[in-house]
């Protein structure tokens, strides 16, 4: 059944993206990015155990804030991350954890939710409630983290839904650890649903534990209240379309008899303050907004406060008289009752609690109110009635059928009006309604224990195996990361499943169209045209980031070392010129190419030889062979470049990421391993990020797998080495052992940011935070602000990125702190092998560089100082 999910998943994922991306530019999908996986590595500090709750919405997150406290207390030594699917709850999150702990969740696509999952690097995976995401679910299992539903519970539509196709539900709810459920009918729902009955239990309501957040406002409103004798006062919060008009009206008829009324309103959702305002104003009543007071602001009454601000309803219900809890009107499910419970305030709702059925229930039910005294010859009857779920029934004029425990829930909307003004007139009945709603509240308490045990139990294990933060902080991430790379490994010699077969069909069809397309190409049926000099192709099978800029650049400069005149031939990928043909000079200077894209930039900052830029590589070949004189072009990123002829095709394959599982299309190669038999020679880059233990048998490996697709072409082998920082502004060097004094904040927007971090790491370096931007991204002021910012927050001395990232900062940029940027070489392990190999395939005149003269470290580092 996964396999059918995941391919109707994937196509409508396509046909909905247009539609998200609109949805996201308007502002009504925010967070589209994170959503996507889009997501910045954690800050190094943060190499502890990472626990990641899911709370859906607003009501959520704040029920969620006594068990994030708890989890702070019970394992000091973990980062709690929290996602949540709306604003108003990504808002409410970013109260409670920091702002680099908060994000939107993924999509329920497999390759993103495995993309997220890599970038936290959770131990456990707390989903609140009933977000039953089935990709998700897998890949937390598959990664290796606990998973625990957590309050959980099942509405009556929800039930019926999911019981519909249990069949299919059977198998997700086999996924989880532990179910804690709210309640007993909660729970033998998740059972029925496929859920293992000894992985379920009652562990209650974390939102009985809710505790309202502190709002200054408060103090404030009570004290105009007091200035104005307004009295009573209605809170109506959460209200939903079509309750503010009832609300309205109801006032409009309360007034003549309380002349002093004060409503304060708050819509449930942020884009309709506008239109609720209108709605009061075109019925005459005076209005005022929340976000328009002044301390010298006298209310105007009778009147209604709009609440136009987010986060502070919660405290404002210790004003209320009475409380209204909105969305009970409007058949949408109803809203919390329990902060306004917390108050001990009478709570008045409509039949709608659909959403809130159980607690609503123990409300009505658990308090055994009886018999509601005498007040002003109103009354209940002297034996009143109760329903078949045991709640007082009121006989009082107007309210029939209305059901009195501790709260007040109508039948409709017509007892809105006789309700208030009963209510209003008998602050006995008030205080006696009010007290028997805090009194229950107190009674649930325990569920944020319950839960945190149960954590303890299943997570512990984990948190003990983790290694501690602090002077082990380097090893840790290396450990993490040499630990991720195994689960790949491990996870790609397991049992295929459901999702990487559909990714598995994806990338058939992929492969077979690249695969007809060669076949065209060899067969003549396309064209493919000669230039005058040997083509050299520097190209791969990943998606980028395996390295192609610098390797290009080291053998730039080892053919010019053995006397040959080269050029780069480069589509210039980010470029902004319309010239369908561009021919740089070489000595132009970097910044006078900077519309032909971040690689160009990097070739005429280390190189001195012609660039020709274009679409099509033959024509720009062509031309530059006409103004220069040319021995050998280098054809950057040409292995897919079938229209030109090429001499000589190298492949560089990531040696810790050899098949390039990264977006935008993970799992998916430009083209399947079969490639490989087109390439002449293998060189695997970046070897000394695997782990030292296992890397000569690692490459071994990996060299036997990759020349079973190419059993003739050599394979070398290149890791990466740092030569010096640089410092942006004044181009004053540092050593490696001299830069290790220093606490940069670490940024890049690479095709593998993961590889420049973990570089730092290998050279020591303790990065106090991280930050990634796209690949090729062109850095704005905002984004250099942010990262000042993030550099504060994070105490960095400093900020440190790449090369590449340096050339595509605004010249005019002004920081006010330190920048600098490293440089590296790549380190060719049989270097004078890989030379003399060249020369005989070319059969070139003379002989090659075996011993060139100088370093190449000591070349940059002079022509840096010259820059």
């Amino acid at each position: 059944m996964y396999l059918l999910y995941n391919l109707l998943s994937w196509p409508l994922a396509v046909l909905l993206f247009p539609w998200l991306a609109y949805r996201a530019a308007r502002g009504r999908l925010p967070g589209l990015g994170q959503r996507l996986g889009l997501i910045p590595l954690p800050n190094a500090e943060s190499s502890g155990p990472t626990l990641w709750l899911h709370a859906v919405s607003l009501g959520e997150v704040k029920a969620a804030a006594p068990l994030i406290e708890q989890l702070q207390t019970r394992f000091p030594k973990a980062r709690v991350v929290m996602t949540t699917s709306t604003r108003t709850g990504w808002e409410a999150a970013r109260k409670i954890l920091p702002a680099d702990a908060v994000f939107f969740p993924p999509l329920d696509l497999a390759w993103i939710c495995r993309r997220f999952l890599h970038r936290i690097r959770p131990q456990a995976v707390l989903v609140m409630e009933t977000e039953l995401w089935p990709n998700l679910f897998r890949e937390a299992k598959r990664f290796g983290a606990a998973l625990l539903l957590v309050n959980g519970r099942t509405s009556d539509r929800a039930f019926l839904r999911y019981h519909a196709t249990r069949f299919f539900w059977r198998r997700v709810m086999a996924q989880p650890d532990a179910v804690l459920a709210q309640s007993k009918r909660d729970a033998e729902r998740f059972i029925a649903l496929g859920a293992a009955p000894e992985k379920v239990k009652v562990a209650g309501n974390l939102k009985f534990a809710l505790r309202p957040s502190p709002a200054p406002i408060v103090q404030a409103l009570r004290a105009m209240a007091e200035d104005s004798a307004a009295d009573p006062i209605l809170v109506a919060g959460s209200t939903m379309p079509g309750e503010e008009k009832l609300l309205l009206e109801a006032f409009q008829q309360l007034v003549s008899e309380f002349p002093r009324l004060w409503m304060i309103l708050a819509s449930r959702h942020p884009e309709r303050f506008d239109s609720v305002a209108e709605e009061v104003r075109a019925l005459g009543i005076p209005l005022q907004l929340r976000s328009q007071l002044r301390p010298q602001t006298k209310l105007q009454l009778p009147g209604v406060l709009l609440l136009d601000t987010m986060g502070e309803l919660g405290s404002l219900y210790e004003l209320a008289t009475v409380a209204f809890v909105g969305g009970t009107l409007s058949p949408t499910g109803g809203h919390n009752i329990l902060e306004p419970a917390y108050f001990a305030r009478p709570i008045l709702i409509g039949p709608s609690m659909t959403n809130f059925q159980e607690i609503a229930e123990e409300f009505l039910r658990d308090a055994k109110q009886g018999e509601i005294p005498e007040a002003e010859g109103i009354r209940v009857g002297a034996n009143p009635s109760r329903d078949r779920q045991g709640a007082v029934t009121c006989e009082i004029p107007g309210l029939e059928n209305t059901r009195i425990g501790a709260i007040v829930q109508l039948a409709d909307a017509q007892g809105l009006v006789p309700a208030l003004r009963f209510l209003f007139r008998n602050p006995g009945v008030r205080h006696r309604l009010g007290e028997a709603a805090r009194t229950l509240l107190q009674k649930k308490l325990g569920a944020t224990d319950r839960i945190v045990e149960e954590m303890e139990r299943l997570v512990s294990p984990r948190l003990a195996s983790t290694r501690p933060a602090g002077a082990a902080q380097r090893r840790a991430l290396e450990h993490q990361s040499e630990h991720q790379s195994q689960t790949i490994r491990e996870h790609d010699r397991s049992e295929p499943s459901a999702a990487s077969m559909a990714a598995s069909g994806a990338a058939t069809l992929w492969n077979g169209a690249a695969a007809l397309r060669v076949w065209l190409y060899q067969r003549g049926l396309l064209r493919q045209r000669s230039l005058r000099a040997r083509v050299i192709s520097v190209g791969n099978l990943a998606w980028g980031g395996t390295g192609k800029t610098p390797f290009t650049i080291w053998l730039a400069r080892r053919l010019q070392a053995g006397g040959l005149r080269v050029s780069i031939l480069t589509r210039g990928y980010g470029r902004t010129s319309r010239e369908r043909v561009r021919i740089i000079p070489p000595g132009t200077p970097p910044e006078d190419a900077a519309d032909a894209g971040d690689e160009v930039q990097l070739y005429l900052r280390n190189l001195r030889v012609p660039v020709g830029v274009s679409s099509s590589r033959y024509e720009a070949g062509t031309l530059l062979e006409r103004q220069f004189p040319v021995d050998v072009h280098l054809l950057d990123d040409g292995f897919q470049h079938l229209a030109l002829r090429r001499d000589l095709n190298m492949v560089l394959i990531d040696a810790e990421n050899p098949w390039g599982r990264r977006p935008p299309f993970p799992r998916l190669l430009r083209e399947g391993p079969s490639a490989l038999g087109r390439a002449d020679a293998i060189v695997m880059t970046r070897c000394e990020l695997l782990p030292p233990a296992s890397r000569d048998d690692s490459l071994e490996n990996l060299r036997a797998a990759l020349q079973r697709f190419s059993p003739s072409a050599p394979c070398f082998s290149i890791r990466t080495q740092i030569i010096h920082f640089m410092e942006w502004r004044s181009s004053r060097s540092l050593a490696t052992e001299q830069f290790l004094s220093r606490c940069p904040l670490a940024f890049c927007g690479l095709g593998n940011p993961h590889a420049f971090f973990r570089t730092l790491e290998k050279a020591g370096i303790p990065a106090m935070a991280r930050k990634v931007f796209p690949d090729h991204h062109r850095y704005t002021g905002s984004d250099l602000r942010s990262l000042e910012a993030a550099a504060a927050q994070a105490r960095a001395d400093c900020l440190l990125t790449t090369e590449k990232d340096l050339v595509n900062l605004p010249a005019t940029a002004n920081l006010g702190v330190p920048l600098y940027w490293v440089a590296i070489e790549p380190v060719v392990e049989e270097e004078s092998r890989l030379l003399q190999w060249i020369w005989e395939q070319l059969d070139l005149a003379g002989a090659p560089p075996l011993e060139p003269a100088g370093s190449l470290q000591g070349q940059l580092a002079a022509e840096s100082r010259l820059r």
